[in-house]
């Protein structure tokens, strides 16, 4: 009943507004309802904002091989979501003084086509914190690699969010939150993508990643993050990929893919 209702793929807030459609909601809104929760729907992408995590627990973005255009450089404008109310929201203080980077769930190099989505990806909203070497290693990559099968597929939808209190490898221990505000650190990663292949079924790549220091790999090592959707959603306790069938879910949710889509990055 539950993916029923979350498949008519169009919420309605409280209030006077129309029904929020999105191109970056097409496979659904998971978790959505829940007390603490706000939808904030832009131009660039969509997410889920938890006012107790201060983190998005997913953000969901369309991506095209028109929309990797080149128009915009990337230009630095971190700033807090004015969407969110002040006190449960993450701030730019937060993140001051601590070791850990403003990692993006949509990166800046998906957000190229215009101004305005460029603006719109340095919100503090689409970030969590994230380990600087992680950011820059095997994360980059894994961006890049998504990156890539929009340019060559032409379409495809990416879901990235944070794993909270799942234990790191090798019984590591972090910090839990940063800053006055206590902006909650995850401990995993993750990041989904779906595209239909030439026979119009859908695939998926789904990936968890440790946030800790991982340095650049090869394709060959990225493949030992993969992981099933299913895994994810027990890991995060979200339903993704809710707007299809139970049947199509199941079919590519189930299983951990064993090998990335060819070509990925160059």
């Amino acid at each position: 009943m539950l993916r029923t209702i979350w498949a008519l793929l169009v919420l309605w807030q409280p209030g006077p507004q129309q029904p929020v459609v999105s191109e970056h909601l097409l496979f659904g809104i998971p978790g959505f309802g829940t007390q603490g929760r706000q939808l904030v729907v832009r131009e660039g992408y969509a997410l889920l904002h938890d006012e107790n995590h201060k983190d998005p627990l997913w953000v969901s973005y369309h991506l095209t091989k028109a929309y990797t255009a080149k128009v915009v450089k990337r230009k630095d404008n971190f700033r807090p979501d004015p969407l969110l109310k002040p006190g449960f929201r993450a701030e730019l203080a937060d993140y001051q003084g601590s070791s850990w980077s403003r990692g993006h769930m949509c990166p800046a190099n998906d957000s190229t086509r215009s101004k305005k989505v460029m603006d719109e990806c340095f919100y503090l909203s689409n970030m969590v914190p994230q380990n600087q070497q992680n950011n820059g290693g095997i994360w980059a990559r894994l961006e890049s690699t998504a990156h890539s099968y929009a340019e060559k597929f032409g379409d495809v939808t990416i879901i990235t969010g944070p794993v909270f209190d799942k234990p790191l490898p090798n019984g590591a221990v972090q910090e839990k939150t940063i800053g006055n505000g206590s902006v909650a650190i995850p401990t995993w990663i993750y990041k989904i993508i779906i595209r239909k292949d030439a026979q119009g079924s859908y695939q998926t790549l789904a990936f968890e990643v440790p946030n800790v220091p991982v340095k650049p790999i090869t394709d060959g090592q990225l493949k030992t993050y993969l992981v099933s959707v299913r895994r994810i959603e027990q890991d995060t306790r979200l339903n993704f990929l809710n707007a299809l069938s139970i049947t199509v879910q199941d079919k590519i949710e189930t299983k951990a893919a064993t090998t990335l889509w060819s070509p990925s990055v160059p």
